[in-house]
């Protein structure tokens, strides 16, 4: 499945209208707010005879439920149909399972998933898991739980996390030798990184950081630190301007035409685009070493700003003007 799908769902009493823009939506909060309301509003479309509930989704896709007959009985490993988006309750603990985490990743479908806390086998992005409210009419509509890409007390602090210990981790310690910079193994150990009311600034993929946002931020803001989540360090440096490409990808970055057949999360998309784009070049980027270019002023100056970083450290932006 590639892009955006317009959903809407309606009977005689609510009407949902939401846009599905990746492979992984998460609905979270309290009960009685809609969501169980929405899975059994699909259920009653694909299932009765007395049905009295519309569905409309565009591009030709079909939305459906999915329980644990379903999935036991194989149903993401049929692939006569492409685009189909499957709304799972949260009582389904069959999405805790590794083959369920393994199906998913492998069918390229769209998944809504409600009241999920945190999936370790899965990733989702920070702007896709929302809260439902309904307006003074009978729509209830999907409101963001992160809309932001940083949190926090968004500077420098002499203490550094960030989410992998390769290319993002070099380039914030080349930045500033007195820094004190940690890597991460991945999105799940950054808080066993995190001092304890020390401010620090904990830079993450928001790409894939959607099920660690719940744990990890009140712990950075306790701190007074700040937590950035853009949505990965290779998104960060294509936004930055300092690689110059023709690729018509570039054009797009904040609205990618991502294949979630090809990647789960669009951290990996973004990898792969600026891995191609820079290939034979000095630029040319490796997750595991960054090239010394990335860290000169003006790419750093350059790569710093789409961070909202570049202008709290006085003498080095003057160094770098």
């Amino acid at each position: 499945m590639i892009g955006e799908f317009l959903v809407e769902i309606k009977n005689a009493d609510v009407a949902y209208k939401f846009i599905l823009k990746r492979n992984i939506t998460v609905l979270k909060g309290e009960g009685a707010s809609g969501k169980t309301l929405l899975y059994d509003l699909v259920d009653i479309f694909n299932n009765s005879d007395q049905k009295g509930v519309t569905v409309r989704v565009t591009g030709g896709a079909s939305i459906e439920t999915l329980n644990r007959q379903r999935f036991n009985d194989g149903v993401l490993l049929t692939r006569s149909k492409q685009n189909r988006i499957f709304i799972i309750d949260e009582d389904s603990n069959f999405v805790n399972s590794n083959d369920f985490a393994v199906q998913a990743i492998n069918s390229g479908f769209y998944f809504i998933l409600i009241n999920r806390d945190k999936l370790d086998q899965l990733s989702c992005s920070i702007h896709e898991i929302y809260q439902l409210k309904q307006t003074h009419d009978r729509f209830i509509e999907f409101i963001p739980l992160y809309p932001n890409d940083s949190y926090g007390n968004i500077k420098l602090h002499h203490k550094v996390v960030t989410e992998d210990k390769g290319a993002g981790r070099q380039f914030f310690s080349r930045y500033d030798s007195s820094l004190d910079v940690e890597g991460a193994d991945g999105r799940s150990d950054i808080i066993h990184h995190v001092p304890a009311m020390e401010p620090t600034l904990v830079v993450a993929d928001g790409a894939a950081f959607g099920f660690n946002m719940a744990t990890t931020l009140p712990l950075v803001q306790e701190a007074d630190g700040g937590l950035i989540v853009k949505e990965s360090f290779e998104y960060v440096i294509l936004k930055s301007g300092i690689v110059h490409s023709k690729d018509s990808r570039m054009l797009t970055l904040d609205k990618p035409a991502v294949d979630s057949r090809l990647y789960f999360s669009w951290e990996q998309y973004y990898t792969e685009l600026l891995c191609g784009v820079t290939a034979g070049t000095p630029l040319a980027y490796k997750k595991e070493h960054l090239p010394q270019e990335y860290s000169n002023p003006v790419a750093a100056e350059a790569i710093l700003h789409v961070y909202g970083l570049n202008s709290v450290d006085a003498e080095k932006t003057k160094f770098f003007k």
